[in-house]
């Protein structure tokens, strides 16, 4: 690529360069057929209007996710514009264009967004890098099926943690502390936290960094969420009291991928009563056992994104059963084979959480 002064380019064709020094320098870019020429004022248009497009999409893309993680699944135009900082006029801007596309939808009677067709469709076409509702599915279904409380898997997404698989088992009283497709930052509810917890202490530090604008929706403080974080670690599981519904008990453990990365986690909601320290302790092996199953095959596996999601055609939210099939499905939890050493996989170290 050759850069020609405008005097340069025109003695280059057998013209006489300009004669007045004071007129603005242009630069020609060749780079064969098509040359363009384009000054500095117009350089700089193109990389504002770049940057502007970005921003743009950005906040497009931050507006689906406030919305996706609204526990209403529908929001109104003021919350939103205050939840993402943008002024009432850019933010309705923004949100008439993703009602256009289908990426979100108007609730006339509740005059608020919810999140639109498109974005079921397009979901229906993408496979996740790892597939670990399906390693997860016997474990979990094992879970339920022990505790008699209802089964949660979770997934992280980036700074978020989403609600992928609920299963109920056999208790009376089952407790809904998450819809299937629920999400919230990392360190809210027992998934969440378990994850934060898995992490080094750099990564957790900045993820808390990250999120801290947000805490104030779940009535915490960053000082709050780190003394969490580290009662947590002590303990070696995580306990969520009361943040999904008040008389709601939740503990939990964080699934690590092949790589040793916290990428999924698993926990059981019961009503407070129900949840007793001596319960909780039981409650933990179970979890921790359920763990070990879900990592063994996501080690054992791999899981890659190349995979059929063999549980497509079935409800997200059922109750566990005797099926035979998932019985034998879950005999490494059934025959006590699933020895915490099990997910460690041949040669691996094991990787767990401090008091684990």
């Amino acid at each position: 690529m050759r850069l020609l002064s405008h005097g340069a380019e025109a003695a280059s064709r057998g013209l006489s360069p300009s004669r007045n020094p004071c007129r603005r320098t242009k630069v020609q870019w060749h780079t064969g057929d098509g040359a363009q020429a384009i000054n500095g004022r117009t350089r700089k248009r193109i990389v504002t209007n770049a940057t502007s497009t970005s921003q743009t999409v950005g906040r497009a893309i931050q507006l689906i996710r406030l919305v996706a993680s609204s526990k209403s699944h529908n929001l109104r135009l003021v919350d939103i514009a205050e939840m993402a900082s943008l002024d009432k006029s850019t933010a309705h801007r923004l949100l008439q264009r993703l009602v256009q596309e289908r990426m979100l939808a108007r609730d006339p009677g509740r005059r608020g967004y919810r999140l639109g067709p498109l974005l079921h469709e397009l979901g229906l076409g993408a496979l996740p890098e790892t597939n670990v509702e399906e390693a997860a599915e016997p474990a979990l279904r094992m879970l339920a099926r022990t505790t008699g409380d209802m089964a949660f898997l979770s997934g992280r997404s980036g700074l978020e943690i989403v609600c992928l698989r609920r299963i109920a088992g056999h208790f009376e009283i089952q407790t809904l502390a998450r819809n299937v497709g629920d999400r919230h930052p990392l360190g809210i509810g027992a998934a969440g936290l378990a994850i934060l917890a898995a992490m080094n202490d750099r990564d957790a530090d900045a993820t808390i960094q990250a999120i801290a604008p947000q805490l104030g929706r779940y009535k915490l403080t960053e000082e709050v969420l780190r003394e969490r974080l580290s009662q947590t670690r002590r303990r070696g599981y995580a306990l969520d009291e009361g943040s999904a519904a008040l008389d709601i008990v939740a503990l939990g453990r964080a699934v690590r991928n092949r790589g040793g990365v916290p990428s999924a986690a698993v926990f059981v909601a019961s009503i407070s009563g129900r949840m007793t320290e001596a319960r909780q302790r039981l409650i933990d092996k179970h979890v921790a056992d359920c763990v070990d199953a879900i990592e063994a095959t996501l080690w054992r596996c791999g899981h890659p994104a190349s995979h059929a999601l063999r549980g497509q055609a079935t409800c997200a939210d059922d109750r566990a059963t005797d099926d035979p099939a998932v019985t034998q499905s879950s005999s490494l939890l059934a025959t006590g084979t699933s020895d915490r050493s099990l997910s460690a996989g041949p040669g691996r170290p094991r990787l767990t959480l401090p008091g684990r």
